[in-house]
């Protein structure tokens, strides 16, 4: 990983799972394992970095990022993670770039510059169309 808080470190912390228990150990395999080779994944990890830390800034600067938390775990993170237990990595991968551009469509869009808002949009376009 890098530095700054990410979307599953954030969600975790609120579940009470330590940063080595399962949810993050499946969500980093699939990151190093999967989506590093594929589908232009190494841009889309570049561009999570840039956005991540910022959407979980927004959520905890919210007056509930607690249940914000909960309710992303249990809509985007807990269905990635079974879909990794599935071995079924290509529909994880798409569901997790999915949540990516929900996320900051839904709390960055008015803080991010032209540019990053072109890059997430057509980069999530494109993994939808292989």
């Amino acid at each position: 990983g890098g530095g700054g808080c990410f979307v599953t470190t954030a969600v975790v912390d609120v579940i009470g799972e330590s940063d080595c228990g399962p949810t993050l150990t499946k969500l980093r395999h699939l990151r190093d394992s999967y989506t590093a080779h594929n589908n232009r994944g190494a841009v889309r990890i570049k561009i999570y970095y840039d956005v991540a830390p910022q959407i979980v800034q927004k959520i905890n600067s919210l007056n509930n990022p607690k249940a914000i938390w909960t309710s992303i775990h249990n809509d985007w993170i807990n269905p990635i993670a079974k879909l990794i237990d599935a071995g079924n990595y290509k529909k994880a991968d798409t569901l997790y770039a999915d949540m990516v551009m929900s996320l900051s469509w839904k709390y960055l869009m008015n803080d991010l510059n032209a540019q990053q808002r072109r890059q997430l949009f057509l980069h999530t376009f494109k993994i939808h169309k292989v």
